[in-house]
């Protein structure tokens, strides 16, 4: 996750339309945001990249990594597919998510 904000602000995340999504995983009442790393999604004209996709707090940690090593444009493709409005929807059908919590420390300061 890039170290400054504005940096963290233009990345494509899903916002589930600016609500965010409610924490069903830890029951975290904060909503969240779904963030794909490195770089953000791809969009329509960019090439495809492997990364994660998190679940953060509008860019700040706590970080939830759902899933890792995976195509950021299916996993954008299949997250807008289900426009989920909690986490575990947002996760649910990929068979490759794995979640666990990290610190906000870590991966700050990498874009």
């Amino acid at each position: 996750m890039p170290l400054s904000v504005d940096a963290r602000n233009v990345l494509r995340s899903f916002t589930c339309a600016g609500a965010g999504l409610e924490d069903d995983l830890t029951g975290d009442e904060k909503n969240h945001t779904l963030d794909f790393l490195p770089g953000g999604a791809p969009g329509p004209e960019d090439p495809d990249r492997v990364g994660m996709v998190i679940a953060s707090r509008w860019g700040n940690g706590p970080y939830l990594v759902l899933a890792e090593n995976v195509p950021l444009r299916q996993a954008w493709e299949a997250i807008t597919a289900r426009w989920p409005s909690t986490i575990v929807p947002g996760i649910a059908r990929d068979s490759s998510a794995t979640t666990r919590s990290i610190s906000s420390s870590v991966g700050r300061g990498r874009p």
